[in-house]
């Protein structure tokens, strides 16, 4: 790694008397960025804090090496580091409970992309394979994970042609050998839902006609039944997004193209497939990503237009951002992952001119710790 400042602190005196404000003179023209720059590979990204807001993973290139960096969210100290192997392409990671890290990895076998999911326990540094020893193309459908960092639900296909099954993958090592699969495969079900508690709940059926075939049950001992078909001229407007059920419930969310042309969040009833209310909708722009926290509370939207931007509907993050930006100003401020208490959070600060740094700020003592920089 190029820089990594571990001892600066800035102290964010949110109560503080306002700053005196400069006398406003002619801009000074930034500094031309060298051609050099548009081609480098960041050297960092995907910084995400784990659900307990002690610990940071990120992916970072050193020495043309991929690695995955366990800092520790206090000192900023490189605790662990996993090397990518370089046969595999790191895809993307993400926490599993506070322990444990799901690192998705791909190849390629003649013409297709293969992925195989993996996970990296911390206490043991093991890295250990999450899969059955024969399967399909895809091995990284990831479509819930349990929060305590035990188990994920894993969609599995036997072989290239066949469709997926849901398997029930423990992450202790022993996935190959002790996985169950507990929604066997469907004609034609390519994609799985299931809700926030870890049940199967929907299925997408694709038809060769080219329509969609919705299949459903409320609860986990119900049988799947057909609950609606899509048109293919609708499958535009209609395909889910993003789909987030309530366990013990009929009502959900879902991203999905509205009148104007724009993906919007909307409330759902996936019984009766009726669209409720509108959550959120961002005017001339799609929503691109939703996060809700284990309650099931709505904590954030993103969208992009000039840069990526958030929305956030937790209070406490709105306001830190928000201060953030003006004890910052002049910079683009973004708070990027952040502890499922707030306790501590990643922050990106860059500019146009400016290729950006990443900071993690401490929610309990209203500090900014500068980290690493982007290149």
């Amino acid at each position: 790694m190029k820089r990594l400042v571990s001892g600066l602190i800035l102290a964010l005196l949110f109560i503080a008397a306002p700053m005196a404000q400069a006398q406003p003179g002619p801009a000074a023209r930034p500094p031309i960025i060298p051609a050099k720059a548009f081609a480098d590979t960041p050297q960092i990204g995907g910084a995400v804090v784990s659900p307990d807001g002690k610990q940071i993973a990120l992916r970072a290139n050193a020495e043309d090496k991929t690695i995955i960096g366990i800092f520790d969210a206090a000192s900023l100290q490189m605790r662990q580091r996993l090397e990518i192997p370089k046969e595999g392409t790191l895809e993307w990671f993400q926490w599993a409970g506070n322990s444990r890290v799901l690192v998705s990895l791909s190849s390629r076998a003649f013409v297709y992309k293969v992925t195989r999911l993996y996970v990296y326990d911390l206490p043991s540094q093991a890295f250990t394979f999450i899969g059955k020893r024969q399967m399909g193309i895809s091995g990284d459908t990831v479509i819930w994970t349990s929060p305590d960092g035990q188990y994920v639900l894993l969609a599995l296909q036997r072989d290239l042609f066949s469709t997926p099954a849901v398997w029930r993958m423990p992450l202790d090592g022993s996935a190959s050998a002790s996985g169950v699969e507990v929604q066997p495969a469907k004609d034609d079900v390519w994609q799985w839902f299931a809700d926030s508690g870890g049940n199967v709940r929907m299925g997408v059926e694709f038809q060769t006609s080219g329509k969609l075939k919705f299949w459903y049950r409320s609860t986990p001992q119900e049988q799947l039944r057909a609950i609606g078909k899509v048109e293919k001229d609708k499958l535009d407007d209609a395909f889910p997004q993003f789909v987030v059920l309530e366990p013990g419930s009929d009502q959900g969310f879902m991203l999905r193209k509205q009148e104007d042309g724009f993906v919007a969040l909307q409330r759902f009833n996936y019984a009766t497939m009726t669209v409720g209310e509108t959550v959120h909708a961002v005017p001339g722009h799609d929503i691109e990503d939703v996060n809700f926290d284990s309650s099931n509370h709505l904590v954030s939207i993103s969208y992009t237009d000039d840069r990526q931007r958030t929305v956030w509907f937790d209070k406490t993050a709105q306001a830190v951002e928000q201060r953030l930006a003006k004890a910052l100003a002049g910079k683009d401020v973004r708070i990027s992952s952040r502890a499922e208490d707030g306790s501590r959070m990643t922050v990106w600060v860059s500019h146009e001119d400016d290729p950006g740094q990443l900071y993690v700020y401490d929610a309990a003592k209203g500090q900014l710790a500068a980290f690493i920089s982007a290149y």
